[in-house]
């Protein structure tokens, strides 16, 4: 029975005294991760799609389309806002939180 070990280089096989390689591992992981998001992204896409026929969410989208105007200047204030507070935090408190993490 091949009992992979871990140590401070790597994951060592008790059985052959080898290195197992995750490299390839890592690459299937990933290419499952990136066609995952195109299903999910292309089934949303066809969601959307069906509900255009829907009166109430062609209303929903029509209102949402008037609120854009609103919408971009309360995101662009909000970020803003967002972007000051965390910037008081880390001139505030870096140097705490650099030294308790590491």
């Amino acid at each position: 029975m091949k009992t992979p070990v871990t140590t401070k280089s790597g994951v060592v096989c008790v059985a052959t005294g080898k290195y197992v390689n995750f490299v390839t591992i890592g690459v299937w992981d990933e290419m499952y991760g990136f066609i995952m998001a195109l299903v999910v992204f292309l089934s949303t896409l066809k969601f959307i799609n069906m509900l255009k026929f829907n009166r109430r969410m062609g209303m929903l989208t029509d209102t949402i389309r008037l609120a854009a105007k609103d919408m971009k200047a309360f995101v662009i204030t909000f970020f803003i806002y967002f972007f000051a507070f965390a910037q008081l935090g880390y001139l505030l408190f870096g140097r705490c939180v650099s030294q308790q993490l590491g």
